[in-house]
């Protein structure tokens, strides 16, 4: 998990090449282990090579995933057909994002769950949709700070009424 950290911090500093190659180490590190597969094709599928997440993707034994990391195939599914400029990376990536929301009670979810609906967004806005990307960009940003506002109301509370 070391590689997988220090990863981030090169995301944080914008180097997308040494993120896609922690998550690489991560994944081989971990001896394959299919979560970090999973991890390894989103990082793939966003800043490196399609072809090669594509086929770790298809490499990944999903029956060994846990139920949480499930939701996430849908979304590496999207991304590598919103790569290829596919109109129908709006499906898995809506998939994904309803799946997501299932978990969004918890906040470990959050960030992943803002992705994946900025991800779908913009699918629906290339697909020629950009009124329904707006709605999608709406609803779900009033949804992650109604659950800020419930964790936290003294630093949410007043942003969340005024978005209503």
């Amino acid at each position: 998990l070391y590689e997988a950290r220090v990863s981030t911090v090169h995301m944080a500093a914008g180097d997308a090449e040494g993120f896609v190659r922690l998550m690489g180490e991560a994944y081989e590190r971990s001896g394959r282990d299919p979560s970090r597969g999973v991890d390894h094709v989103l990082a793939q599928a966003r800043f490196g090579d399609a072809v090669q997440a594509q086929a770790l993707l298809e490499g990944i034994d999903i029956s060994l995933l846990p139920p949480m990391a499930k939701g996430f195939l849908p979304w590496a599914r999207g991304l590598l057909q919103a790569r290829r400029g596919d109109a129908q990376a709006v499906q898995p990536l809506g998939q994904a994002v309803s799946e997501l929301l299932q978990m969004a009670n918890q906040p470990a979810i959050w960030t992943v769950l803002a992705l994946c609906s900025a991800d779908h967004a913009l699918a629906l806005a290339r697909s020629g949709d950009p009124e329904r990307a707006r709605q999608h960009g709406d609803e779900h940003r009033c949804c992650l700070e109604g659950r800020l506002a419930k964790r936290h109301p003294r630093r949410h509370g007043d942003r969340h009424q005024e978005s209503r």
